[in-house]
């Protein structure tokens, strides 16, 4: 069975739109090698400014940016509004802008996983986005080693469930050295 996708819905194209300007004129060092992403100047001005920007023409009045070195950026879009596509267009957006070519993409939990993986798996996404962009994404998938049956055990070893920030993963990082 295939997905029906519905191109350019304004929602979506906003938040896709409100992610690639947050990038907007900041300093940015192009990629060392294939294997790396660009890293972008985190103390950048332009970052801020794009932030705070982006927060008011969308009445976002809750919180300050925060920019340290585990930066990351929230995202909230309400059930059934497309955030799986919304997403995935973003990749393939940012890589465009940007150059950036490695995502992690992190769900709360299995049954929205394996419905993330078979989205990004599944040949009329391939076909939709390769009809986009010209090129597809090439996915890997961390399973948890511990088949606990807690909530918090479902990451894998590296990623901590309730806390801010990433810390690397021994067996991604021999893969994927930039990490």
């Amino acid at each position: 069975m295939g997905f029906n996708f519905e191109r350019n819905l304004p929602h979506q194209d906003k938040a896709v739109q409100a992610v690639v300007e947050t990038f907007k004129e900041v300093s940015i060092n192009r990629r060392k090698n294939s294997m790396c992403n660009p890293e972008f100047y985190l103390k950048d001005s332009n970052l801020i400014r794009n932030i705070k920007t982006i927060q008011e023409q969308n009445e976002i009045q809750d919180g300050q940016p925060v920019v340290n070195p585990f930066f990351n950026l929230d995202i909230k879009m309400e059930t059934g509004t497309g955030k799986t596509y919304t997403y995935t267009k973003t990749l393939f957006e940012l890589n465009k802008e940007y150059d950036i070519n490695k995502f992690i993409i992190l769900v709360p939990t299995i049954p929205i996983k394996l419905g993330t993986e078979q989205f990004l798996k599944s040949p009329s996404t391939r076909l939709h986005f390769k009809e986009q962009y010209g090129k597809e994404i090439s996915l890997e998938v961390l399973n948890s080693k511990n088949k606990s049956k807690k909530k918090k055990e479902h990451f894998p070893l590296g990623v901590p469930s309730g806390k801010c920030g990433f810390t690397t993963l021994r067996s991604f990082a021999r893969r994927f050295p930039c990490f």
